[in-house]
């Protein structure tokens, strides 16, 4: 977190064992932005805090942890922080897995390169990405079909 980057190397799906990611590919650095490093280093302060005023001698491996500093439940996580934090927010209700393709289709709008969002997203290839985010790439709608006969237009 400290170079504004989080490795990527475990997965906890929701039968809550934790494993190894599921491809090579996926175990990867994401990219953080200013703001999210600043509120991880508040969590994480915050944490220390009030893991040490227990009585506890080390800090949880996980960032997001029961009061045992054990991975969240899914389901416990679901209903006691995902959906009140979506009804306070006033957002229609979604699953945490909606968070990835919003943040696809935000940095391809953005304008960020197909191959970073690929390794960012943890795809094997950059042709996972744009099989399902295709049409979040600026310059793919249909009204880029003018573009023909504009082009033809210039250079008889």
């Amino acid at each position: 977190m400290e170079k504004g980057t989080a490795l990527i190397r475990r997965n906890v799906p929701i039968h809550r064992q934790v494993q190894k990611t599921k491809t090579k590919s996926s175990e990867r650095s994401v990219d953080l932005s200013p703001e999210l490093v600043e509120a991880l280093r508040l969590l994480s302060r915050r944490r220390r805090e009030e893991w040490f005023a227990k009585g506890e001698t080390e800090m949880p491996k996980w960032v997001f942890c029961g009061h045992r500093g054990e991975p969240f439940q899914y389901s416990n996580f679901r209903r006691r922080c995902w959906l009140r934090a979506l009804r306070e927010a006033k957002v229609r209700e979604r699953t945490p897995h909606d968070l990835r393709h919003s943040y696809a289709s935000l940095m391809l709008l953005a304008g960020e390169p197909l191959a970073y969002v690929s390794a960012q997203l943890g795809h094997k290839s950059p042709e996972i990405t744009l099989r399902v985010y295709s049409h979040w790439i600026p310059g793919t709608k249909r009204a880029a079909r003018h573009a023909l006969d504009n082009r033809s237009a210039e250079n008889p």
